[in-house]
């Protein structure tokens, strides 16, 4: 059964790789692009889709950090469903999502893995207060937006009511550092 999120012949990109890899080879995508700096871990997914039958041919390993691959896809790729899960420290998760959303189609999805830490929950913060995407589910360290636009980048901050608002808490608190 397709998950309601991945649509079989799905062009899906994936910060970070792993079981989400082989997940996705699973439910016949058009396209599978996973970005990580390991080679070893992606021999590994290569080993166990081939001893458990699993069609890897649409799948594209690119083995490096994503802040340096995703600039040189963003020209002109698009994509339908897109996990961001790799780095997950200050900026690297906001540097995947430009260039993440870039790529996404109006109406693709974007999942965003390991809300529990900082970065990627101000991520998710950002993006629930964003007309540009509409949060579908939010379960423990997951979350799934829609792509409402076809917009490729988000405003500048005064479009950004998270922002907006932060920053203007900030400013009342007289204290710019506080949290």
């Amino acid at each position: 059964m397709t998950p309601p999120f991945i649509a079989e012949g799905a062009e899906i990109l994936e910060t970070g790789a792993g079981n989400s890899t082989i997940f996705f080879l699973l439910h016949a995508p058009r396209r599978l692009v996973s970005i990580a700096p390991d080679r070893a871990l992606f021999q590994r997914i290569h080993t166990y889709c081939d001893r458990h039958g699993i069609n890897r041919s649409q799948a594209e390993a690119y083995i490096d950090r994503s802040e340096w691959v995703l600039p040189t896809l963003a020209k002109d790729q698009n994509f339908d469903f897109v996990l961001i899960d790799g780095g997950h420290g200050w900026p690297v998760v906001f540097v995947d999502f430009c260039y993440t959303m870039a790529m996404l189609r109006q109406g693709g999805i974007l999942m965003i893995d390991d809300l529990q830490l900082h970065s990627v929950k101000e991520l998710a913060r950002l993006l629930n207060e964003q007309w540009e995407f509409s949060l579908l589910m939010h379960q423990d360290k997951v979350a799934l937006f829609r792509k409402m636009t076809d917009a490729r980048e988000l405003q500048d901050w005064g479009g950004q009511p998270y922002i907006v608002k932060r920053s203007d808490e900030y400013d009342r608190s007289g204290a710019p550092y506080a949290i």
